[in-house]
Formats: structure tokens, sequence, C-alpha cells
């Protein structure tokens, strides 16, 4: 026998063997890749359909919270003053409603229960009804009062109005309590149609909150409208979607993994599930800012079907029939080597890192692979660098909207007690100190003066206190009249002599006939900042007791 028909028998019963012992892992090797990949896309698509509602909720969120806190809606929800700010209110309201997504606002005031709603299409009265306690139709609003809900978003069907939407809620606190929930709704169908519906069967998406509500989901039916006020095992939950109790038991465990204050809120956890009579992999992360769990449903079957990788084998088989050397060439060079840069560039974008230059481009279906991974990835990394940009801008301004007072663009009290810790670690470091001073309009209440004067006024105060300090003192506002500065690095003497400075230049500049009085108070190492500001605030009413439109330095 000629050595070359030994090698082709050689040849033909490695090719056999191989062949047969592919055809056997074949199963194991397709279910592992397809486990893996849905595992990645699992991530990818839970991160992305997050990231879409939030961008959408956080923004209402931002401007709901941002109505409640308008010094209009303050005083207007003042019984005292309603009716003389009836038309500003209404005219504030309907800005807002312009900027609000859904074209729409509601404002329900708790100590009459008139519930004020228009939309763009709305041609009524915006005062529509009056709510009525110990009331199913009402008990949204109740409840949200009782539990003192800064915020709250959820599904649920109005039927005063007749529209359903996904509701986001504001309280709004006056210095008397809380007067009232205010917000705005997006349309559910809408919100079903940008976010959940997605364009791949084998992929499903839904929202559920803590207790797993159903909030969103492609089908309406089985979404759990009014989840706050209905009673236990009344909701549509979970259940509805896994009937194995096992399955339930597991996505619990997650949803209490992801709440626990050391998990990272970035984190995304997947399991095995049945779903719809099919395995599924099931991946699942928790919105803080909303209190939601988003949770997407991948059929690994459907998404990489076990079928698409025989042709590849089978292909694998005549090559090895031709020549042993060769086919080891042509593995090492169509195969191998491609899916280990193909491997090493999906493990670089699982970790975050940018691929590096262009992946090699074949005429076959690694090839095909390949460009659509690198397709893929790219649209990946701008669309998560976009994201981060959104973020990021998004913390920002949040960050601004919680230290910044809207009205006289100065540091409100979480920014000036952010200042006064730091400067009372730089003081304790450097063995100096600092002194505080509080300024307060005199009668600011009884100017005669309307909403807007007050505004104005107000406005112009912080300009004149920006001007007449120096560069590394903080100017913030306190409250309706009332600033606080933090003056740095001076002595006892220095303090007297800066307050008396400075209430002469404002004085001197206002252009409103007004007095102005001022307490200052020294502030000594050790000594506990919520002291020392009860100190200052003790100075300005001795101020105030020696007639007004004074200074008065507290001794140490």
């Amino acid at each position: 026998m000629s050595l070359k028909t030994r090698f082709l028998l050689i040849a033909a019963a490695i090719v056999t063997t191989a062949s047969l012992a592919s055809w056997a892992v074949l199963p194991q090797i397709t279910g592992r890749i397809a486990e893996n990949w849905a595992q990645r896309m699992a991530e990818l698509q839970v991160r992305h359909d997050s990231a879409r509602l939030l961008q959408l909720v956080e923004r209402e969120m931002a401007l709901a919270r941002q109505l409640a806190d308008s010094p209009l809606m303050q005083q207007w929800m003042n019984s005292t003053q309603r009716e003389a700010l009836e038309a500003q209110m209404l005219e504030e309201l309907e800005r807002y409603r312009r900027n609000f997504r859904d074209g729409s606002y509601f404002v329900a005031r708790l100590d009459d229960g008139a519930y004020y709603y228009d939309s763009a299409d709305s041609a009524q009265e915006t005062l529509r009804y009056h709510l009525v306690a110990d009331t199913q139709r009402d008990a949204w609003f109740y409840s949200q009062i009782q539990q003192q809900q800064e915020l709250r978003v959820g599904v649920n069907f109005d039927e005063t109005v007749g529209t359903t939407k996904l509701w986001i809620n504001a309280l709004v606190r006056t210095e008397q309590g809380i007067a009232g929930v205010v917000g705005t709704g997006l349309e559910l169908q809408k919100l079903l149609r940008d976010i959940v519906d997605t364009d791949h069967p084998a992929v499903t998406t839904l929202f559920v909150n803590r207790e797993g509500a159903i909030q969103l989901h492609r089908d309406p039916d089985i979404i759990d409208y009014a989840s706050v006020v209905r009673h236990e095992g009344m909701q549509h939950t979970l259940d509805l979607l896994f009937t194995d109790a096992d399955d339930r038991q597991r996505i619990r465990q997650m949803m209490n993994t992801l709440v626990k204050p050391s998990s990272d809120a970035t984190k995304v956890l997947s399991a095995r599930v049945q779903f719809d009579e099919q395995r599924h992999l099931a991946g699942i992360t928790y919105l803080p800012s909303i209190d939601w769990f988003e949770i997407t449903l991948i059929n690994t079957g459907e998404l990489i079907p076990a079928d698409s990788f025989r042709p590849l084998m089978l292909a694998l088989g005549i090559v090895l029939l031709l020549t042993l050397w060769l086919m080891q060439q042509t593995l090492q060079r169509l195969i191998f080597h491609p899916l280990h840069t193909l491997d090493a560039a999906m493990y670089r974008v699982r970790n975050g890192e940018p691929l590096a230059g262009s992946l090699p481009a074949r005429q076959n279906e690694i090839g095909s692979l390949i460009q659509h991974f690198e397709h893929m990835a790219h649209a990946v990394q701008d669309n998560t660098r976009q994201l981060e940009n959104m973020v990021e801008q998004r913390t920002e301004t949040l960050q601004r909207l919680a230290r910044i007072d809207p009205l006289t663009e100065l540091h409100n009290r979480i920014g000036l007690h952010e200042r006064m810790v730091e400067e009372y670690a730089r003081s304790n470091r450097q063995g100096t100190r600092f002194g505080l001073l509080w300024l307060a309009i005199d009668d600011f209440q009884a100017l005669p003066q309307s909403g807007l004067g007050h505004a104005r006024l107000q406005i112009e105060m912080a300009h004149q206190l920006r001007r007449n300090v120096r560069p590394y003192d903080m100017v913030g506002y306190w409250a309706a009249g009332e600033f606080l500065l933090v003056i740095a690095a001076c002595e006892h003497a220095d303090l007297g002599k800066i307050a008396e400075r400075l209430h002469h230049a404002i004085m001197s500049s206002m252009s409103l006939p007004l007095t102005l009085s001022i307490g200052a108070c020294m502030v000594d190492q050790g000594e506990h900042l919520e002291h020392s500001l009860a100190r200052t605030e003790q100075a300005l009413e001795q101020a105030r007791q020696l007639g007004g439109n004074c200074v008065y330095l507290q001794e140490n």
C-alpha cells in the first residue's frame, strides 16, 4: 500500500472521526456560544432600554420637581393669596405645559381638593373637579400625601380626563407643610412603542416596581395600573409571567440583591428561566431614580439557532479531505485567527475598551459575522459615549439645581452648608477663624410689592451682595428676604467692619426704599455649625430688636 494511499486513508479516518466528534459536540458548542452571546446581548439590551426610559422620565421628574418648588406655586398654594395670584399661576403653568414632553400638567391641592388639568388638545376649563377622600378614584393622591413621597412614578388610568399615562407626581411643600401634588404624564401607548416594543421577536422587555407589579409591557392588558393603591393579591405581578416557583424565587432574589445599598447601581444580573413554555435568559437591573426594575427576556434558541453552525462544520470536513496540511493552514488563516481576533475584540468591548483598528475581513460566514460585530461594536460604543455624555450633563444639571437657588442664582441652603463645612475644615487645619453674616430685609413680607416685585427685589439684593463681597467669600440665599454670607479668614473686629461696609454699600445702591438688618457672628474652632448658625440668627434678632436697619456683632 502506497504512502499516498495510507495518507489518504489516515486523512479520511481523521476527517471522519473529527466530523463525527464535531457533530457530537456541536450542540454543546453552539449552546455555549448562544449562551455567551445572549448574556452579552441581554446586558446591552437592558442598559439600552433603561437609558432610553430614564432619558424621558428623569427630565420630566426634574421639571415636575422644579414646578413644585416654584416660589409662585408656594405662594399660590397659600389660601390667603390664591385669588390674587390665580392669573399669574395659570400663566406659569402654561409655560411648564409647553416644556413638558406630553404637553400636559396637573395640579391637586390638599386644602380644598381642587384638581387642575390641561393639555395641548384640551378645550375644557383647567379646574376639572374636586378630589374626594376615601374614594378609589382619588386614592393615588391621598396615599402619596400620607406616605410623604417626594416623587412618585406609576401607570394609571385617569377616568376624569379619560387618559392612561405614566404619571410623574411631585409633592408641593410650603412653610405650613404639604400643600398638594403637581406633575405631568407620558402617554402610555407611545411610551410602549418607543421603549418596550422591540424589533426582534426573541426579545421581551418589561419594567416592574419593587413589589414586582408590572408597570410597562408590550401587552397593555397585563400592566398593573394604579399599583400603589391596589391591594396585595389583586396586582398584576411577575407571577403572571413565570409559572415555575423556582423561577419566581430566582427573579425575586436578583431583585433583592440589586436593591441592597452595597450593590452597584449599574449592575446587570442574569439567570435561566422558563417563559412562554421555552427557556429564556433573563437580564435584570435596578433603576434607583424611579425605584423600578428593567427585565429583558431573550430566547437564545431563536436568537442563534443551532442549525446555523452546521454549514460551517460541513465546510470544515471538505477542507480536511483535501489535505491535512492545507487544512491546518486554511483553518488557521480563515477560522482560528479571525475567531481569536473576534474573541479579543469582544473581550475589549465587554470591558469597555475601544476596538484596536479594523478587524480582518473575510468573504465567508465568519467574515460576515466579524463585520456585523464590528458595526455593532462601533454602534454600541457610540451610543455608550452619547449616553455617558447625556448622563454627565444631566448629573451636572441636577447638581446645580440641588445647590443653586433658581431665582437669585445664589447657593441655596445645601450649597451653603457644603461651603461652611469646607471653610470649617480649612480654618481648623490652618488655625484661622471665619465669620457668618445673616442679612434680612426688614418687614420684607409687608413691603408694598406683588409676588413678582418681591422676586425682583431679591434678585437685586443678590446682585448687590455679589458686587460688594470679596471673591473668596460666599453669598447664599437662605429664605424669603434673607441671605447668609460666609466670610473667610477674618477676625472679630474685621467681621464688624465688613458688615458695616456691606450695610452701607447696599443701602446706598438699592433702587427701592428699604432697610436692612445684619447679624454677625464668628465661628469658633471646634464649635458645631448648627450652634454657630443659631448664634448668628440670635445676632440678627438683636439687630431687629434695636429697631432694625443696623448691624449687630455678637461678642465672643
